[in-house]
C-alpha cells in the first residue's frame, strides 16, 4: 500500500457525495484498511462558527434596519467593509479546521486513509458566490488552501443534471437554474484543480444507478492505494 493519502468528494447539494464518500469508507475497512470519514462541514457546529454566523446575521439586520434612513453613503461604505473583512473569519476557521482534521492525521499515521466528504475548496466556492467574489481573489484563495493545506491525492468530482440535484435538494437549492449555476462551478473547478494539484482526478456521473458509480470509485480508490481489488 502507497503511504498515507487523502482522498476528497467534491460536487453540488444532491450529488451523492456523502453516499459514496461513507460506501467508500465501509468497504476500506472491511478491506482492513486504516481509514477515516470527515464531513467537511461538521465544522459549522463549532462555537466560533456559531458566533460568526450570529454576527453576520445581525450586521445583515442592522443594515435592512437602516436601508431606508439618511446616511446610505456612510452604510454602503459599512456594508463594503463587512463583506470584504467577514468572509475571513469563516476562511480562517476552516483552515483551522483543516490543520487539525488533515494535517495532523497525515503526520501522525503513515498509513491513513483520510476521505473528506467536500474539502476547503467547498468552501472558497460558496464564500465566492456569497460575497461576489473576483476570479483572481478566488484564484489566490484556491491557491492559499493548496499551500497551507495537505493537497488531496485523490479527488472525486460527482456530477449529476441540475434538474436531479435540484429534486433531492430542494429545501436548500431554490431552483433548477441555481441547481446548473452550482454544476458549473464545480466543472470550472475540476479545470482549475488540474493546475492546483498534483492528485488523480476522477469524474463520476452519479445519475444512474448508484451501484456503477461505488464500482468505479472502489477500482479508482484499490488501483490508487495499491490494492488489487480482489
Amino acid at each position: 500500500m502507497k503511504k498515507s493519502a487523502i482522498i476528497c468528494f467534491l460536487g453540488t447539494d444532491g450529488s451523492g457525495k456523502s453516499t459514496l464518500a461513507k460506501y467508500l469508507c465501509g468497504e476500506l475497512k472491511r478491506a482492513q484498511y486504516n481509514v477515516a470519514y470527515i464531513w467537511w462541514l461538521e465544522g459549522e457546529q463549532s462555537l466560533l462558527r456559531k458566533a460568526i454566523k450570529a454576527f453576520g446575521k445581525s450586521v445583515d439586520m442592522a443594515r435592512d434596519a437602516r436601508h431606508e434612513r439618511p446616511g446610505m453613503q456612510r452604510q454602503r461604505t459599512t456594508d463594503r467593509l463587512f463583506r470584504s473583512f467577514y468572509p475571513v473569519l469563516p476562511f480562517l476557521d476552516y483552515l483551522r479546521f483543516g490543520l487539525i482534521h488533515a494535517w495532523l492525521p497525515k503526520i501522525a499515521s503513515k498509513d491513513k486513509i483520510i476521505i473528506f466528504d467536500r474539502f476547503m475548496y467547498d468552501v472558497v466556492l460558496a464564500l465566492s458566490e456569497e460575497f461576489e467574489f473576483t476570479e483572481r481573489r478566488r484564484k489566490r484563495l484556491f491557491e492559499l488552501c493548496n499551500l497551507l493545506l495537505p493537497k488531496p491525492d485523490l479527488v472525486f468530482i460527482i456530477d449529476v443534471p441540475a434538474e436531479l440535484s435540484y429534486s433531492r435538494k430542494k429545501d436548500e437549492i431554490r431552483s433548477v437554474r441555481e441547481a446548473e449555476e452550482k454544476r458549473e462551478s464545480y466543472k470550472e473547478l475540476g479545470s482549475l484543480l488540474q493546475t492546483l494539484t498534483p492528485g488523480r482526478l476522477v469524474q463520476i456521473d452519479n445519475s444512474c444507478d448508484v451501484a456503477e458509480a461505488e464500482a468505479e470509485i472502489l477500482k479508482e480508490t484499490l488501483a490508487f492505494i495499491g490494492g488489487d481489488g480482489s
